[in-house]
């Protein structure tokens, strides 16, 4: 009975890392809105959800394109599986997953040169 909560949850986790990472200072709002008209949070893909997270310099084509770039590199070794390739030419890494019994959540952070950017994935795993 928990599956329908996992969407709440994840929009609620979501706009705390959103609160979270805003500066102090008065500029945050500008930011935030450009920010905004580019996320896709939290778009679905392959049976989970993928929630932005920090960015730096990663246009938002290129960050939709390593979502589902990464996603689906990971989903070609299975549910479980990790992307060891390039994804639109960024090295990417995944964190420690987080699991329950019929899913899963990992950070993900890709890097090329002084650009990264990182998001939270879930995955579910019951099919």
């Amino acid at each position: 009975m928990l599956r329908p909560i996992r969407l709440p949850v994840a929009l609620s986790a979501a706009a705390l890392c959103a609160v979270l990472a805003l500066p102090a200072a008065g500029v945050a709002a500008p930011v935030a809105r450009a920010a905004a008209s580019c996320t896709t949070t939290p778009s679905s893909l392959a049976g989970g959800y993928v929630i932005p997270g920090k960015n730096k310099g990663v246009s938002c084509a290129n960050r939709r394109s390593l979502e589902s770039g990464y996603q689906a590199c990971r989903l070609k070794h299975g549910q479980k599986g990790t992307c060891k390739s390039k994804v639109v030419g960024f090295t990417c890494k995944e964190g420690h997953r987080s699991s329950s019994p019929d899913s899963f959540f990992a950070v993900v952070t890709c890097k090329k040169g002084g650009q990264s950017f990182a998001w939270t994935y879930e995955q579910n795993t019951l099919s």
